[in-house]
């Protein structure tokens, strides 16, 4: 008896494993886009309530040929008397027109009557460039 519930069992397992072989497979989609634009990252200067040379800051919708920077680094100075931070940006992007899908502030900097916006935005480039 005890010989025939083993058989028994061996035959099921074997049977759900056909089964599932039979039955198993997966779908794998490839997406084709192309994807065009990219994370780039800015500044934008005010003082006393009016922007200076690099003017306000971007608008998410707007599209701009404005320099736009691959990288962005926070640095810090210290000394025995202060500390002060900044952020650095490098390495351009090459000139495009470019239209700005996203926008988030990172930080400020405050000096005197000035204020420096770092800003990183997500972009695409504009047609017909």
């Amino acid at each position: 008896m005890l010989h025939r519930v083993g058989f028994f069992y061996v035959v099921v397992v074997w049977m759900v494993s056909l089964s599932s072989c039979t039955f198993s497979g997966g779908v794998t989609t490839f997406n084709t886009k192309k994807y065009n634009g990219g994370i780039g990252y800015f500044s934008s200067t005010e003082r006393n309530g009016q922007w200076e040379f690099d003017g306000p800051p971007l608008q998410v919708g707007e599209v701009t040929s404005r320099p736009l920077y691959r990288q962005m680094q926070k640095e810090a100075a210290y000394s025995i008397l202060s500390s002060s931070q900044d952020y650095g940006l490098s390495d351009p992007y090459p000139e495009r027109s470019r239209r700005i899908i996203a926008i988030r502030e990172m930080g400020t900097v405050k000096a005197d009557d000035r204020t420096r916006y770092y800003y990183e935005v997500e972009f695409e480039f504009a047609e017909g460039n």
